[in-house]
């Protein structure tokens, strides 16, 4: 498996992980608990993984880093949280709370698999 980039959801107990080969195509998928991402990571060669800024992502920085991974920390301004918010919280009014949970964690896998994809890189617009 040829592993270009890897994109990481950072959670509590299981993080989901969306790799792409150098052209953009998923080659792999996985969701790996807690415990067993440091060994994951250690069989992989060296790639890049990107990851949301959240309180533990400086801490699998420096982890992944350790191991030899180029980490790119994407912070929550290079989002347009203003209509995240609105998708939300109108889909948690509708839904049960732990269903706008998994779909806003996929919506971002989503958001990192395409940025990875197309090796796009997110600004942030002044004067907004």
């Amino acid at each position: 498996m040829n592993i270009a980039a890897i994109g990481v959801d950072l959670a509590k107990n299981v993080f989901a992980l969306r790799g792409v080969d150098g052209r953009g195509n998923r080659v792999s998928r996985k969701s790996l608990r807690r415990e067993q991402v440091v060994p994951f990571f250690t069989r992989l060669e060296p790639c890049v993984v990107v990851m949301e800024a959240c309180g533990s992502a400086h801490f699998w920085t420096r982890k992944l880093q350790s191991l030899g991974h180029t980490v790119r920390v994407l912070f929550r301004t290079l989002r347009k949280p203003e209509h995240s918010h609105t998708w939300l919280a109108q889909l948690a009014s509708r839904r049960n709370s732990n269903v706008a949970c998994v779909a806003q964690a996929n919506k971002t896998a989503r958001i990192v698999w395409a940025m990875l994809a197309h090796n796009s890189a997110s600004t942030v617009q002044q004067g907004l």
